[in-house]
């Protein structure tokens, strides 16, 4: 099963989902964080939006 880390830009204040753009979140690096461990870094393929996502371990996410 394959596994992909791209996102949706959905949200505007996280869990809103109001964000217009729908543009794909393509992964473009990991950092870290003393506080939220391993973030991924997406920018936004449409609007050029950078966000910081934590990973979810052990999860498994229908498409």
């Amino acid at each position: 099963m394959p596994h992909c880390l791209y996102l949706k830009h959905l949200d505007i204040v996280p869990g809103d989902r109001a964000n217009p753009c729908k543009g794909l979140m393509k992964p473009i690096t990991i950092v870290y964080s003393s506080k939220k461990g391993y973030p991924l870094v997406h920018p936004c393929t449409k609007c050029g939006h950078l966000s910081r996502n934590k990973v979810a371990m052990d999860c498994t996410q229908e498409d």
